[in-house]
Order: structure tokens, then sequence, then C-alpha cells
């Protein structure tokens, strides 16, 4: 898509009060974007870190980040990581039909040492990008492919979260982009944090992630519209 064509979408949906994301790849697009007024970033640039001058500037002017770690972190392995395996063969095994947990741990596995080894180079742009980010103090929201083949849902979000952890982002803000900055962003009225005005929408867990942020996977129960979900039920369907 030409600039004058994204130019003029966002022109269009701002006057309709309408927010406009943008699939990013190249720095140089998001660096015109942030300058055409952009809302917010689906993935970041991944050809270059960002620099400097375009890091403040979505700081300042509020713009959302989804960095999307979790897709290209998976390409960086030949092997599962064995906290990831250990995961999918206990908790995460119970809610997957086992061709998806043989196509999830395919997709750690599917390249040779040098393709990995490349990856791997490309990945830490998007680890220093998130860094500086976070920094800035810049609003980063969770999110993932979720929902694409390879990305079940809830495994490829948990996962996200801990990468985000390790590009930089402490457990707390991580938390944040999880919850609150995500509804509020969405729009979405009584959502994304306890309050008592709030919708009673939340996971009680058995470990604190501020410990260690993959202690989300802990969940011992969730809670939906005040009312819990009975898990078990739901295992044995």
């Amino acid at each position: 898509m030409t600039p004058d064509v994204s130019h003029a979408i966002i022109d269009e949906a701002h006057r309709h009060g309408l927010k406009v994301n943008a699939h990013v790849f190249y720095l140089s697009d998001v660096q015109d974007l942030v300058a055409a007024g952009i809302d917010g970033f689906a993935h970041l640039a991944r050809d270059k870190e960002l620099d400097d001058a375009t890091v403040q500037a979505i700081a300042r002017r509020g713009i959302v980040v989804m960095p999307t770690l979790a897709t290209a972190e998976r390409a960086t392995h030949t092997t599962i990581p064995p906290t990831m395996a250990a995961w999918l063969d206990g908790p995460v095994r119970e809610a997957l039909p086992q061709a998806t947990l043989d196509r999830v741990k395919a997709g750690f596995t599917e390249r040779d040492a040098a393709t990995a080894a490349a990856n791997r180079e490309r990945y830490t742009i998007l680890q220093r990008s998130v860094a500086r980010l976070a920094r800035a103090g810049a609003k980063v929201v969770l999110g993932s492919d979720t929902g694409t083949q390879d990305n079940p849902f809830g495994v490829t979000d948990h996962r996200e979260l801990e990468m985000l952890v390790e590009a930089g982002m402490t457990p707390m803000q991580v938390l944040v982009a999880a919850t609150s900055t995500g509804a509020a962003y969405l729009g979405l009225k009584g959502e994304g944090a306890l309050a008592s005005s709030n919708a009673a929408n939340f996971v009680v867990l058995d470990a604190n992630p501020l410990d260690d942020i993959t202690n989300t996977r802990r969940i011992a129960a969730v809670y939906v519209n005040g009312r819990q979900v009975d898990r078990q039920a739901l295992r044995l369907r």
C-alpha cells in the first residue's frame, strides 16, 4: 500500500471517529505512518531496530504497539525449549487435540541450525525495539497471531507474555499490556482491571506472575461474569 493511500485511509477513518492499525515490516513505513497519525501497529519493524526519535514519537502520541514476538521467536529454535515441552505435555495436553499439539511442537523444530541462527539475529531486532518502547513508557499491548495455524488460543498468548519479559519489559508492564491497556484501546467498558464497577472476569493463579511471568499458566480458577467456570466439566467434554 502506497503512502498516499494509507494516509487517505487514516484521514478518512479519523473523520469518522475510527482508529487505524497498520500491519508493518519496514522501519521506513513505521516512521511514515507515525507522522501520518496512525493509532496502532500490529507487529513491529523487522528490518531495522526502532530509532530513538520514532520510539519517542510513538510514546508521546500514545500509539499502541502489538509486538507479536512469539511467532518470530519460535523460528529461532531447532528443538522445543524444555519448559515449553513440559507445558505442552502437561496442562495444555488436556485442552488441545493431539494433532494440534504435534503441529505446535513441529513449529519449533522444522528448520536447520543455520536458518535458526539467522532467525535469531533478526529476532534480536524485535527484542531491542520492545525494550526501547518499554523504557519510553509506550503503550504496548498483548497480541499475537493467535488463532492461525500453529498458534492455538491461550497457548500463544501465554508464550507471548514470556517473550515480552525476555525482551526487556517488567512482569508488571506485561500484565498491564495484557489487561487494562488493551481493553482501553478497544474501548471495552468495565473490562481490563479489577474494580468494583467492572465485570468480574478474571483468573486466579497458584503463584505470583510478578515473580515469574510464566506463573500466568498456573491457573487455579476462571471466573466469567462473576461465576466460576467448571473447568473439570470442560475437560470431560
